[in-house]
Formats: structure tokens, C-alpha cells, sequence
């Protein structure tokens, strides 16, 4: 909050908010963007104060088993709360990374204009819907904002820059007038995007964006959240990474940068690093055995990578199957955890081998990675089915019931 402050005072100086910033202008739409972004920052800030709050307080009764159900509903009320501020702060990072390739006022503005014309539109519907007659006025302002958007879009250099723009899926022809939905956006930013912007993000559209959105509306389908202050806390965690990364960009768009010899105060430092734990790729390579979309033991047999770097894996049920007429299938990294690495299991084969030929005095004799796979295969499946399976189930049961819940 701290940081937000100090750089709203640079871009929007207090005496000048009723005035420069009272709205946006030609002159002023990239600090009028940055401005809004901020407040929110802030009033995510108030928000998590008292999240805290309450859990200085709750703690106790969330971690007891026998919790009531008014505890529990209370610590519901919190999550959509966390749902509402999770969303903003990704569409406002979302919006930002994308920035990143147009950071001009001309296209902060021209984006101001859309969104006002958005809105006018709407209105414009909702007077033909509810109240039947014409509204001169706002048909007048709807009139003077799709001017003003041919004169600038005159002006800019590229329309397919406007990544705020809406592309017809099909052509990929940019529709001018139309704004992109947030998924489009979301594969625009995750394109550029830097590694803790896509930890902050949730790697996809359902992670984070869809999940919250079926949070914060009326949802009768929604499943109960088994681990309620597991759920709260990573509400938390991703708030305050979401905030970190909006401030970064923040920075970055504003030139404000933080360094450690000059710069703002209270900044944020640009910590872009690689995640060490990045859910979406390198969980298993061709040959591995792996836990497939929950207790499902399986065989990967092919990896393919998309723009993103984010991997899918093809993988052969060796015991139970999620369907009897599945015995292949493609799964996200997220539904897939590893179980026994080729590699690991060759070397533990070649130890035993070499010990037992020693022991023996046999002569050594070569098999190939392919053959001593094919010739345990039936020993691995085995101590899967008496013992490792029910050992898994029991241990961890409710990770895999929370994958197996996962709808992909």
C-alpha cells in the first residue's frame, strides 16, 4: 500500500485529482490507466487487512474438526470476498502486461473510448429493454465517441497492436469498435507475460478468472470446498502475488523503476525469476510412470508443448481407467504427477542386476532401457495394485479426491 501510494503521488499528484484527473483526456490517459490501477491495489490492500483480522481472531475454530457450520459459512463469505479482488487485480495485470507492446497515450486513450462506448451501448439496451423509447442523449454520446475513435484509430500506426481490440476467431481480423473478451486478453499478456506474472495469473483462463467468476455469482453447481482455510490461504497468497505483479508493472509502464541506488522509496523489485515448482511443465518425460487425473497409474507416452511453454502429456492407463473405453488419453500438466521416472527406475533395475550377477557369478549379460521396462512391467503393475494404490489412497486422499474433482 505503501508503494502504491508513493507512486500515485508521482503520476496523479493529490492537489490534481480533481482537476488533471478528474477524467481521462488525450494527455493524461496513461496516468489516468495507472491511477485506476493503483486505487485498486490499494483497496485490495483494505481488504486483506481485514482478512487478517479475522483470521488473528478464527484461526483456532478454522483448524478445529469440529467447526460449526456458522464458522464455516463465514469463512465461505471471505473466499468470494478474496474472488472479487482475485479477478480485478487479473484483469488489471492482464491489461498491463499487454500495455507493455503499446505504451503510448494514444492507445490508452483510443482504450478509454471503447470502453466508454461499451458502456453507453449498454445503456442504450437497457433503455430499449426496460423503458422502450429513445434516449437522445446517450444516443448523441455513443454518436461523438465513434468519431472520436476514427479519428484516432486514423492516427495509430497498427490496429493489430490494440491487443484490446476483439479478433474474429476464425480470420483473425481485427474488429474495430469491439473489445476483446478477458480470455482473449489473457492469451495476449501470457505470450509476454514474465514467469511470476504467470504464477500470479494461474497459468490459465479457468485457474483463476473462470473459477473466481463462478465464485462471485450465484452457482448451483458449485462443489463445496473441502479444505476451507487451505483455500483462504491460497486466496491470500495469490492476492498478494497479483498485487506485487500489478506494482511491478506498474513501475514499468510509469518508468519508475526501482533500483537499489535510486528510484521510489517503497518499490517493488523486479524478481522475474523461473519458479522452481512451475506446475505446467517438466512433471514427466516419455517413458515415465505417473499419476494421471488423480489415482490413475499410467505410462506417458508422448509430450507436446504450446505457445506458452506449457506441457500436455499422452499417457496409457496400466491399471484402472477413469472409463472403461479410455485406455489413452491427453492431460494438462496440472492432472498429472509423477510416480516412478524411467530414468530412476533403469538405474534401480542395472543395481539389482549387477548385485544378482555378482552374487550369482554370471556372466553380465545387455539389455536395452526397452527390455528390462518390458520385463518388470508386470512386477510394477502388481505391487501397484496390492499395496502402492491403497497406500496413496490413504496417505493422500484428499489431494487426489481434490484432482479428480478438477473438471478437464
Amino acid at each position: 500500500m505503501l508503494c502504491s501510494a508513493e507512486l500515485l503521488e508521482k503520476l496523479a499528484p493529490i492537489d490534481e485529482l480533481e482537476t488533471t484527473y478528474a477524467t481521462y483526456s488525450e494527455s493524461n490517459a496513461q496516468n489516468y490507466f495507472l491511477l485506476k490501477i493503483l486505487i485498486e491495489v490499494q483497496k485490495t490492500g483494505f481488504s486483506m487487512g481485514r482478512w487478517i483480522k479475522h483470521v488473528e481472531t478464527k484461526i483456532l475454530g478454522a483448524c478445529d474438526k469440529k467447526q460449526n457450520n456458522i464458522d464455516d459459512m463465514e469463512m465461505e463469505s471471505l473466499i468470494d470476498e478474496q474472488s472479487v479482488w482475485q479477478r480485478k487485480l487479473f484483469e488489471a495485470l492482464t491489461a498491463q502486461i499487454c500495455f507493455n507492446e503499446c505504451n503510448d497515450s494514444a492507445h490508452y486513450y483510443h482504450y478509454f473510448l471503447l470502453q466508454d462506448l461499451a458502456h453507453y451501448q449498454a445503456l442504450r439496451k437497457e433503455q430499449k429493454d426496460f423503458f422502450f423509447e429513445e434516449n437522445k442523449f446517450r444516443e448523441n454520446k455513443i454518436k461523438i465517441l465513434k468519431a472520436k475513435i476514427n479519428v484516432v484509430e486514423k492516427l495509430l500506426p497498427d490496429l493489430s497492436q490494440c491487443w484490446y481490440l476483439k479478433k474474429d476467431e476464425k480470420s483473425g481480423r481485427i474488429l474495430s469498435g469491439h473489445l476483446a473478451s478477458a480470455r482473449q486478453t489473457m492469451l495476449s499478456a501470457l505470450k509476454v507475460a514474465a514467469p511470476r506474472e504467470r504464477t500470479s495469473l494461474g497459468y490459465t483462463y479457468d485457474k483463476t478468472f473462470a473459477e473466481t467468476s463462478r465464485n462471485i455469482h450465484f452457482n448451483p453447481i458449485r462443489e463445496d470446498i473441502p479444505d476451507l482455510l487451505g483455500r483462504f490461504k491460497f486466496g491470500m497468497a495469490q492476492c498478494g502475488s497479483l498485487i506485487v505483479s500489478n506494482l511491478l508493472r506498474s513501475q514499468q509502464l510509469s518508468g519508475h523503476i526501482l533500483s537499489r541506488i535510486k528510484g521510489p522509496k517503497y518499490g517493488v523489485y523486479d524478481q522475474n525469476q523461473d519458479s522452481k515448482t512451475n506446475p505446467t511443465r517438466g512433471i514427466a518425460k516419455i517413458g515415465d510412470f505417473v499419476l494421471a487425473g488423480g489415482l490413475y497409474l499410467a505410462e506417458v507416452l508422448d509430450i507436446k508443448i504450446n505457445a506458452f511453454g506449457y506441457e500436455s502429456y499422452r499417457v496409457k492407463y496400466l491399471d484402472e481407467r477413469p472409463f472403461s473405453e479410455i485406455d489413452e488419453d491427453w492431460l494438462p500438466s496440472f492432472n498429472v504427477q509423477i510416480y516412478q521416472d524411467r530414468k530412476s527406475f533403469i538405474e534401480d533395475l542395472d543395481e539389482k542386476l549387477k548385485k544378482t550377477q555378482e552374487q550369482e557369478k554370471l556372466e553380465p549379460i545387455e539389455f536395452s532401457d526397452e527390455e528390462k521396462i518390458e520385463a518388470t512391467m508386470d512386477t510394477l503393475i502388481e505391487v501397484w495394485k496390492l499395496a502402492m494404490k491403497d497406500y496413496l489412497r490413504n496417505t493422500y486422499k484428499d489431494h487426489f479426491d481434490r484432482i479428480t474433482r478438477q473438471k478437464w
